[in-house]
């Protein structure tokens, strides 16, 4: 009787980390800017610089949705808990500035 050794299966983390293929139809300026942008960046590849638009959009929004949340956050409290929340302010920036001396 043989023995015959499976191998063991990709890991799931592999899977999830490889990247998916994408074809896209775009115009000619789009694509003129796109290679312009890889070159400016220095990016190693057209699809490199692609990710790294989209990067730096999420990461414009995810700061927006932040701004918004503070501001949100600011307007809703009470005029007690803004004056409190000046007053640690204060103190902290106090404390901070004795500290660097």
């Amino acid at each position: 009787m043989a023995l015959t050794r499976k191998l063991p299966a990709q890991p799931a983390a592999k899977e999830s980390s490889r990247k998916s293929r994408l074809t896209l139809s775009l115009e000619r300026e789009t694509v003129q800017f796109l290679q312009q942008r890889q070159v400016e960046a220095k990016a190693p590849s057209l699809s490199a610089c692609v990710e790294n638009i989209i990067a730096e959009r999420r990461r414009q929004l995810e700061l927006e949705e932040l701004n918004t949340q503070t501001t949100a956050y600011y307007d809703a409290i009470s005029d007690a808990e803004r004056t409190e929340n000046s007053a640690w302010g204060q103190l902290s920036e106090r404390e901070f500035l004795s500290a660097e001396r």
